[in-house]
């Protein structure tokens, strides 16, 4: 290492880390959340109006909904991410279990014939959602992990595979 990385890296592992929230990604979500909501009223203006004398009920429920995962996901943004490497094996197991508690009878509920949703009180919930991000989690991790053996060899890019693959059954 020379003398100017040395003296750049000392500096700046004295600093705290401080958090910080790329714009564009920010302005992009944003924009799709309140495109998911203009579709959502578009839609359903008529059928909330005919069903509940509300032409804004859909839009309001979904908007709270919005609301509450900008929140959550903020909360979630001060989540070191030594804590997130840690706990990666314990979200990969959380995935699973989410995904087969749905297929208990009288825990996961049938929508249209299918039986993907588990309700917690007035809410509906798709675990399946919450696995994707846990397992993204977990492969990230992972990837980290063991960047040697994924770029060295197949066996290392087969494994997290094979959990993606195990999920997806």
């Amino acid at each position: 290492m020379t003398t100017a990385a040395a003296i750049q890296y000392s500096r700046s592992a004295g600093r705290q880390a401080r958090l910080v929230i790329d714009p564009v990604i920010v302005s992009t979500t944003l924009a799709i959340v309140l495109l998911g909501l203009i579709m959502v009223t578009s839609a359903s203006v008529t059928i909330a109006d005919r069903q509940s004398g509300d032409p804004f009920f859909y839009l309001e429920r979904q908007a709270f909904s919005a609301v509450m995962g900008c929140i959550f996901a903020a909360g979630l943004l001060f989540v070191p991410m030594a804590a997130w490497e840690r706990l990666s094996p314990v979200l990969l197991m959380a995935a699973f279990a989410l995904l087969v508690l749905v297929l208990i009878p009288g825990l996961g509920h049938e929508v249209n014939g299918s039986r993907r949703w588990l309700r917690a009180g007035p809410l509906n919930f798709q675990p399946s959602e919450a696995a994707r991000v846990m397992l993204l989690a977990y492969v990230s991790s992972y990837a980290v992990r063991r960047s040697d053996e994924l770029q060295k060899n197949l066996s290392g890019l087969l494994k997290p595979i094979g959990v993606l693959m195990a999920a997806a059954l």
